[in-house]
């Protein structure tokens, strides 16, 4: 199979280059040997504007077409629950974030087809965003557009805007029909030769899973990362409530302990002052017997 990268290379090929682009690659890797390569990679139909403008975009703007991808990931998955009878969460808020990251991909997508100096159908505005809100449907071809893979295997998406449209093979070259003769409508078509079947198997699949394996594991990662932050941020907010009643306590406690202080001190006096109150009484008490009796001589 041919590696991501030069695949990636090709399909970002501009669309007048592409086919020999496209022939060079089968014939080196024919020539290393690789001749299940060069077919896969003969087999490559040549994009059209919007979809090859859109793989240059994802190779330039990565985190762009990354965006992009997530928000109409959230969108179907959104769709499913929905679906399914789970809510589907904010369907509404999803789709407006998928608008917002779709807007940019288009100026982007836009701006490169117009700096290669490509006019007509498929470069403007409208095309590339129609082309958009297709691949945004479908699971595949997003995982193709993050990827910057459009035209490596076939989504079930069809271009309405490419040369042939994405996984239909070009018209074989061979001789015209005789004139005169118009071919028939009911005659069925023969099987599609290697050459002409649609390029599904020109990137390794497994890697494919195994990439979007990744960055969903990516995503799980980061959710329970920020479940994790927040949890912290939870408890550290309570730690600092119960250490701000603890320190409130804790002077309230102190208070309590000096006025306690205070109170056992003002009692020593109070029962010393008593002390000698008793005192004085015994010896007013004895001076006053003393006196009666030196009255009573």
């Amino acid at each position: 199979m041919v590696d991501v990268a030069t695949l990636r290379t090709l399909l970002a090929t501009v669309p007048a280059e592409f086919v020999s682009a496209r022939n060079d690659l089968a014939k080196s890797l024919r020539a290393d040997g690789d001749r299940d390569g060069a077919e896969a990679v003969k087999a490559l139909r040549r994009l059209g504007v919007a979809d090859w403008a859109l793989n240059v975009a994802a190779g330039e703007q990565a985190d762009a077409a990354a965006a992009f991808a997530d928000a109409a990931v959230d969108v179907l998955d959104a769709q499913e629950e929905a679906m399914a009878g789970r809510g589907g969460g904010d369907l509404r808020g999803r789709m407006k974030t998928l608008r917002a990251r779709s807007a940019e991909l288009v100026d982007a997508a836009v701006a490169v087809a117009q700096r290669h100096g490509q006019r007509g159908t498929g470069s403007s505005s409208i095309d590339v965003g129609t082309r958009l809100s297709e691949i945004a449907a479908n699971r595949a071809a997003v995982d193709l557009l993050r990827d910057g893979l459009l035209g490596a295997a076939d989504p079930g998406v069809a271009d309405p805007f490419g040369v042939v449209g994405a996984g239909r093979p070009e018209p074989a070259r061979g001789k015209e029909p005789a004139r005169g003769k118009a071919p028939s409508a009911r005659k069925k078509p023969a099987p599609a030769s290697s050459e002409e079947r649609p390029a599904a198997d020109v990137v390794d699949r497994a890697e494919l899973e195994r990439r979007r394996a990744e960055r969903q594991e990516r995503a799980d990662a980061e959710r329970a990362s920020k479940a994790a932050a927040a949890a912290l941020t939870t408890a550290e907010a309570a730690l600092s409530k119960a250490r701000a009643v603890a320190a409130k306590a804790a002077t309230r406690v102190a208070e309590a302990e000096a006025r306690l202080a205070e109170l056992a001190a003002a009692r020593d006096e109070a029962e010393a002052a008593l002390a000698a109150a008793d005192e004085a009484h015994r010896d007013a008490v004895e001076e006053a017997e003393r006196a009666q009796e030196r009255l009573s001589r």
